[in-house]
């Protein structure tokens, strides 16, 4: 998956919602962004426009196999993440089947990124599996979120330095999540309905999340940065154009702490720092 280039950074795209109409100069940016980055999307991908209706996501399809690493399923569109090259992408720890238990997805992926070894996982909360029609999801149940992941922790805690989790619960149970699971280090939250944009920080773990509202033509992007003395820093910058998400995860150089908003450095306690943030070969 990313055997072909050295990857340094993760962009995290979510809600796209099938709005493709305005969005060619995004794709043109991931795909530029695709040369040192590992691109994840955290679920809801398809259903939304009239390009669904017509093309029933086939265009949503070859995006996400195009240009996408790792994807996160969300209850919008639910069924085509079984699609069999959608399935080999998608992550997601606590979709089970109904009576065996099985996982029904890949339940993460360790990746190199900045030459730390770091694992994308995935989790649907709870109301959101339950808002898929039942039709999709035949003999298939969601597990509690904070279970799965520290398990998963528990299974692969020596080959992971850092832990990136791609949630399509909503931005008050990610905040939940961030607490009850302190080995995140970032979680990349979709499915909000809120007005909050982030980050936010719980103890050691970032939470990040876009704006929800935006003009069809406009954007907005967001820059932080901060750091740790002693750790390596994470620039973050989310952007929503025409419905789409993006969060990027980067690291830069240790510098003194600050949080950047369009050029505003605000006074207080506006530390944005990571204290440890990186993916390996693709497992």
């Amino acid at each position: 998956m990313t055997a072909d280039r050295s990857v340094r950074q993760v962009l995290a795209t979510t809600d796209v919602h099938s709005a493709l109409g305005a969005g060619a100069s995004f794709l043109g940016h991931l795909h530029e962004a695709r040369s040192d980055s590992l691109l994840v999307d955290c679920g809801d991908f398809f259903e939304g426009t009239g390009y669904y209706r017509l093309g029933k996501g086939a265009l949503e399809r070859d995006v996400l196999l195009g240009l996408y690493d790792v994807i996160a399923p969300g209850n919008h569109g639910w069924a085509h993440y079984f699609e069999p090259a959608l399935h080999q992408r998608t992550v997601c720890a606590n979709a089970v089947d109904g009576s065996t238990g099985t996982p029904l997805f890949r339940r993460l992926r360790i990746v190199e990124v900045a030459g730390r070894p770091t694992a994308s996982r995935g989790v649907i909360g709870l109301q959101a599996f339950d808002s898929i029609p039942v039709t999709q999801r035949p003999g298939q149940r969601a597990v509690e979120p904070v279970k799965a992941l520290r398990e998963l922790m528990l299974a692969h805690h020596h080959e992971v330095d850092s832990w990136v989790l791609l949630s399509h619960s909503g931005f008050e149970e990610d905040l939940g999540l961030a607490e009850a699971c302190p080995f995140l280090d970032v979680i990349s939250a979709d499915r909000c309905h809120s007005d909050h944009t982030g980050p936010t920080r719980i103890g050691s773990t970032l939470v990040l999340k876009g704006r929800e509202r935006v003009g069809a033509q406009g954007g907005d992007s967001r820059v932080w940065t901060g750091s740790r003395r002693s750790d390596p820093a994470v620039c973050l910058s989310s952007r929503r154009i025409a419905g789409w998400s993006l969060a990027r995860i980067a690291r830069v150089l240790p510098d003194p702490p600050e949080l950047i908003d369009g050029g505003f450095t605000p006074s207080g306690n506006g530390t944005v720092s990571p204290s440890r943030f990186s993916p390996r070969t693709v497992t």
